[in-house]
């Protein structure tokens, strides 16, 4: 095993945990979803903008109107998953949000199965039974009735749409770099939050500095040293690996809620938690991927 293998391995364990902190902020803020998550984003493009232009800007310049429209629907897909999960977590406990938002990879099973016509072998299906299995779990084990439910349909919704974001990808950075794509997608993400925030009658800007450092806390460990980092990982390690060790953010936003939230999931939440997780890592051991795009 090389340096190079090792280190990226190293930064994988640092993104899981970097992800993780993401509920727990969206938990701290008080401002709206819509507003949270587009600020999240335009931060995120202050960082990335100037880098993209300065690593890539013939690239973009030169990138086809086809492949623009394709990241601008993945991005729009993507503003439509921040928007449904960040609004989840105002409903329902953070082990649920995130153990549901991370069954995206059975809603993409389902779009392959369906649309390209594609076998489910053994692994996946036993995987898809046990995540199904859980999500029943949580959703009949839940203390807080009809709330609850909501957060957790829009956790669901939440996953169906960041697979229309994966899918999507998955065709634009065929012809696109990883930076160009993700500086339009999250200028579409942004757009669509934006518009969200606005129709919702909420200010886009006019929030207090303890909101700013949330929002900067947000577009610079779950976005930047998260994400971005999973996608710089997956030239330098085995997809499966990272797809694995992903796995890991619901245990980890779980433990951050409990240590500075206070909040213990209910015995539902845990055992659904553990059903989904199994089924998942069944899943992605069995596809060799839970990352696409």
């Amino acid at each position: 095993m090389n340096s190079d293998n090792i280190n990226a391995k190293f930064a994988v364990l640092l993104a899981v945990t970097a992800v993780s902190t993401s509920a727990l902020f969206i938990r701290l803020s008080q401002a709206p979803s819509a507003a949270m998550a587009a600020n999240r984003l335009l931060l995120t493009l202050v960082f990335l903008g100037p880098v993209a232009i300065w690593r890539c800007g013939p690239e973009i310049r030169a990138t086809k109107y086809r492949d623009r429209a394709v990241a601008a629907l993945a991005g729009a897909c993507l503003g439509l998953h921040f928007l449904m999960w960040f609004s989840s977590l105002r409903f329902t406990g953070v082990a649920a949000s995130v153990v549901l938002v991370s069954t995206h990879p059975l809603f993409i099973l389902a779009y392959t199965r369906f649309y390209d016509r594609k076998t489910i072998g053994p692994a996946k299906l036993a995987g898809t039974l046990f995540a199904l299995a859980g999500i029943v779990v949580i959703a009949l084990g839940d203390r807080h009735g009809q709330t609850a439910l909501f957060g957790n349909l829009l956790a669901l919704g939440g996953a169906v749409a960041v697979s229309g974001y994966f899918l999507l990808g998955r065709q634009a950075r065929k012809n696109m770099s990883n930076l160009n794509y993700v500086t339009h997608t999250y200028l579409a993400a942004w757009l669509v939050l934006a518009a969200a925030s606005y129709a919702g009658g909420a200010p886009l800007f006019a929030y207090p500095p303890r909101e700013w450092l949330i929002f900067l806390a947000l577009a610079l460990f779950p976005t930047i040293l998260g994400h971005t980092v999973f996608n710089w990982a997956l030239a330098r390690v085995d997809v499966s690996f990272v797809s694995v060790m992903i796995l890991g953010e619901p245990v980890g936003a779980t433990l951050l809620a409990y240590l500075f939230l206070h909040e213990i999931p209910p015995a539902g939440h845990v055992l659904g938690g553990i059903l989904i997780l199994a089924g998942l890592f069944v899943f992605v051991r069995g596809s060799g991927s839970a990352i696409q795009g």
